[in-house]
């Protein structure tokens, strides 16, 4: 049943993104089915109720139970992820051969997101028109063992090479339990989300993790949502070229309105009663909405006596463009000024420099992995990146994270943006609690030229092609 408010097991650690709006949000949270144990828990305040059984269930029975008891109609629902997904995204379908559930965020506004709860990992995210915005890399397995590379992972308790043998840590590799699912009552922004669960006994269980024994719970919260200030932003413009677009009718005169409004209803051979005023209105949105996947990783310290130090991050692996005909338009920037741990050349012993540059491209003759972190990436900070189209991503960190890590693999078309906690360790002492959080914005255009850029050069501006995609705006522009 539906319940007002956040409560459950985790509601104390996690709580609801602190999101703001004016709609009630709904969660779902009832007794969890962890798929591959048959053990109860129960550690302090933060419990977590397991249905017990005297073997665990299958997939199936786990993935019929999520759309039973978790699963929202339209916005909200389970499955497996596909025989064979594709490198450039998990295309997602209902065949159940490789035995990795998944819970698909589906927003009204035609964006979604496929969550594997294999690692946790965001193997999927589409835009309206269906294009896929993540990476997956072609050696995956997908086998429930091995983590899966690519897309949106968690990166715990060690970023990188660590004392660990697994790099990137140990979450990767568990299964992890659905906790909750939750929405607003809204029909322009549901924000549908969902809250998984894992703790040391998943680690146990797991044969790519047994190094790793410190007693700990963790919460990730993934949720898909719309950019409410982009949002104004967006109809304050459409609104304004609405009103010039009426003012400019009232002046043509009735008659001359009457008929291009018939002209149009012919040459869209519909008669549907919609009115002009209606098709002006979708006419004057020169680009889509933006989308934010926010992602929320919260670790709790079960132990009685001792400190757990780590490092984290939310690793986001973004498709590119070909790296060969897109070399000048496949950029970051928002990172000039910083200070640079260069880790290409060792990961052990990082080299330290300063960032110059106000665009960061990848070198096509690069032979070795690029790896450079980022320090003290502050708070609501903008770390764009184009890849390649006239659309861009902005990476906000938010609470916990206060890095930002470059990769990218020679010959990948796909660049690699986490937002980290790295260069200054996390040291959590016993039951207390770390909170990361980062927001990943996707625009349907390119970003905004600031007057650096236009200063440069305005004639020879590096901008991608306009194939697909819409013109790009410069500073203060409002379309």
């Amino acid at each position: 049943m539906f319940h007002h408010g956040c409560r459950g097991p985790v509601a104390t650690l996690v709580g609801v993104h602190g999101l703001s709006t004016t709609h009630p949000r709904w969660s779902k949270n009832v007794p969890c089915i962890h798929p591959y144990t048959s053990n109860s828990t129960l550690v302090g305040q933060y419990r977590r109720r397991i249905v017990c059984y005297a073997a665990p269930p299958s997939p199936a029975e786990y993935v019929e139970h999520c759309n039973a008891e978790y699963a929202v109609p339209r916005l909200i629902e389970f499955g497996f992820l596909s025989d064979s997904p594709s490198s450039n995204g998990g295309n997602s379908s209902s065949n159940d051969s490789v035995h990795l559930p998944v819970v698909r965020l589906r927003h009204p506004q035609g964006s979604c997101v496929t969550v594997c709860l294999h690692g946790a990992t965001v193997t999927s995210w589409k835009r309206p028109d269906g294009t896929e915005m993540l990476s997956l890399d072609g050696s995956n397995r997908y086998d429930g063992d091995m983590a899966i590379t690519g897309g949106i992972t968690v990166a715990w308790p060690q970023l990188g090479s660590g004392p660990l043998p697994s790099a990137n840590g140990v979450l990767q590799h568990v299964h992890w339990s659905v906790a909750e699912t939750s929405y607003y009552d809204s029909d322009g922004d549901p924000c549908p989300s969902v809250t998984l669960y894992a703790d040391h006994d998943d680690v146990s269980q797991s044969p790519m993790t047994e190094e790793f024994s410190h007693p700990f719970q963790a919460v990730l919260s993934i949720s898909l949502g719309l950019d409410e200030k982009d949002e104004a932003k967006r109809h304050a413009a459409a609104q304004t070229k609405l009103d010039a677009l009426r003012e400019m009718r009232e002046a043509e005169g009735e008659a001359e309105a009457a008929k291009k409004k018939s002209k149009k209803k012919k040459a869209d051979g519909s008669s549907s009663g919609s009115s002009d005023e209606d098709a002006d209105e979708e006419d004057v949105y020169e680009c889509g909405p933006t989308f934010v996947v926010t992602y929320e990783l919260s670790i709790m310290n079960t132990s009685e006596n001792d400190e757990l130090k780590f490092t984290s991050g939310a690793m986001a692996r973004f498709a590119t463009e070909p790296l060969e005909e897109c070399v000048e338009t496949i950029k970051v920037s928002g990172l000039v000024g910083k200070y640079v741990l260069d880790y290409s050349k060792d990961p052990m012993m990082p080299a330290l420099d300063i960032e110059n540059d106000h665009f960061i491209k990848i070198d096509p003759s690069r032979k070795n992995t690029m790896n450079r972190l980022y320090v003290d990436c502050p708070k609501d900070g903008e770390v764009l990146f184009c890849p390649g189209t006239q659309h861009h991503m902005d990476v906000r960190n938010q609470t916990g994270f206060s890095d930002i890590l470059l990769s990218h693999t020679p010959g990948a078309n796909a660049m690699s943006i986490t937002a980290a906690r790295k260069a200054r360790p996390v040291r959590l002492k016993p039951q207390e609690v770390w909170k990361g959080e980062v927001k990943f914005k996707a625009f349907d255009r390119y970003w905004d030229i600031s007057p650096f850029e236009m200063e440069q050069d305005p004639e020879g501006l590096p901008v991608p092609p306009k194939s697909e995609a819409f013109p790009p705006r410069q500073a203060g522009d409002d379309a």
